[in-house]
């Protein structure tokens, strides 16, 4: 099934039975309604890179930042994170250190190559020092551990676009 087939409706009865992922995305969405974070820097013309292949998060995360009027575009590999960033300029990028084609942070390198200028945030479940170690060496901005609350991650975007 998938996911998005099981996410509740507003006036759907909840059961109590809803994945871990589901109930996320549900919290995601109460949490827009709420406009936890006021939007103080971005136009509606700024966009949002998001790459990450679980589907749950990404989701999640379109949901919440849209509702902030951020123009997201979601991929789900690496190499088309580095394709989108070669055709359009992001403002921030959002990656997962582990990606089913290459490794987060080479997408990072490719990305911090074609877009000196683009704040990059890293988001991993499981990392090493090694890799922290390499992602800052590599410019990133911010790195948040999954799972994240998703006032950390407006706070970081917002703190990101702001310097």
């Amino acid at each position: 099934m998938p996911f998005a087939a099981g996410v509740l409706g507003a006036n759907e009865e909840r059961t109590g039975n809803e994945s871990p992922e589901v109930r996320g995305l549900q919290k995601s969405r109460r949490l827009a309604n709420m406009n936890t974070v006021p939007d103080q820097t971005l136009s509606k013309k700024d966009l949002i890179l998001v790459i990450d292949d679980d589907p749950a998060v990404a989701d999640a995360l379109k949901v919440v930042l849209e509702s902030h009027d951020y123009e997201v575009v979601l991929v789900d590999n690496g190499r088309a994170g580095i394709v989108e960033a070669g055709a359009r300029r992001f403002c921030i990028g959002i990656i997962d250190l582990f990606l089913p084609d290459i490794s987060g942070l080479r997408a990072i390198e490719s990305i911090r190559a074609q877009q000196p200028e683009t704040k990059l945030i890293l988001i991993t479940g499981a990392g090493t020092p090694e890799a922290f170690s390499e992602a800052r060496r590599l410019g990133v901005f911010g790195i948040l551990a999954k799972p994240f609350r998703i006032e950390d991650i407006l706070q970081l975007i917002t703190r990101a676009v702001s310097s």
